[in-house]
């Protein structure tokens, strides 16, 4: 389900102001509407280093949606507005509908980014991995994260398997009275 992003084919410099938010299409986390936690409030001045690449979405009518970055995103236009002499440019991985990214892609290949680094909650983790279980194999097998997500989805399972073969005995049970007093 979840695309390689080795396919992606662009990286490009984009002004704060050309990455539209869309938090609700592209994030996991749990966050404000703009996708921002007060994980960076308190920066005052951009690092274009520290910042790294983010990802965006583009749409087959040019304009960008950010997939993975929304704290640097929300930063870079706090720090514009309070200080409109740093110019800042976000460096961003382009996931292009044209090549056949899909939003729900390009959301589980944010998250599983993410999730690689160690950020989000381990329900943020559960989540992903649901929908494309072959990426635990491409995450950090001993990140607490991670492991923490495995045992959940493994008890989610078993629990599910539980459910199941208990209605199905049920299923028998009531068959067989039927059958034998109606």
């Amino acid at each position: 389900f979840i695309k390689d992003s080795a396919e992606i084919k662009e990286t490009i410099p984009l002004s704060p102001n050309q990455i539209n938010v869309e938090a609700k299409k592209f994030q996991f986390k749990e966050s404000d509407e703009l996708g921002v936690t007060d994980r960076l409030q308190g920066v005052k001045k951009w690092d274009n280093y520290q910042a790294g690449l983010v990802s965006v979405y583009k749409y087959s009518d040019e304009t960008f949606s950010i997939a993975d970055g929304h704290q640097r995103l929300a930063l870079a236009k706090r720090i514009m507005k309070e200080d409109p002499g740093q110019d800042i440019k976000l460096n961003a991985y382009v996931f292009d509908e044209a090549d056949g990214w899909t939003i729900p892609q390009v959301r589980a290949r944010a998250a599983v980014k993410n999730i690689a680094e160690g950020s989000g909650t381990v329900l943020d983790a559960v989540k992903v991995l649901r929908i494309d279980p072959s990426r635990l194999d491409n995450l950090p097998p001993r990140s607490q994260l991670v492991m923490q997500a495995r045992e959940i989805i493994k008890l989610s399972e078993k629990l599910s398997e539980n459910q199941k073969s208990k209605k199905d005995k049920k299923d028998i049970l009531s068959d067989n009275v039927k059958k034998h007093y109606y």
